[in-house]
């Protein structure tokens, strides 16, 4: 995740790097929003994150996930996927996701 952070601090030109916390779906560690958010303090994560604490099933359809995560998204301004990545990637990989989503 080191390279999304690194994408997150540049000026991308109007795109946002957000990480989405499935923590809430899965309770093993943290169980409440109050308990994310005082995980992600303690841990100095530097990335905005949003919370999803609704049906994962409505949500793996929405956005055809496989499953394996991590899954990076490229979502357009429509909501569209425009690019995806499964797996862990590297700077290059997410560079080139973003410049193949603008210029649709």
């Amino acid at each position: 995740m080191p390279e999304l952070v690194e994408l997150h601090h540049q000026n991308l030109h109007g795109v946002r790097v957000v990480a989405v916390s499935l923590d809430l779906v899965f309770p093993q560690t943290v169980k409440t929003p109050e308990a994310l958010r005082a995980f992600l303090v303690e841990h100095d994560f530097a990335l905005p994150v949003a919370a999803f604490d609704g049906d994962l099933d409505a949500l793996a359809t929405r956005y055809d996930l496989e499953g394996a995560l991590p899954e990076t998204l490229v979502i357009g301004r429509d909501g569209t996927v425009v690019g995806r990545h499964q797996g862990g990637g590297d700077r290059a990989k997410f560079r080139e996701l973003i410049d193949a989503a603008r210029k649709r």
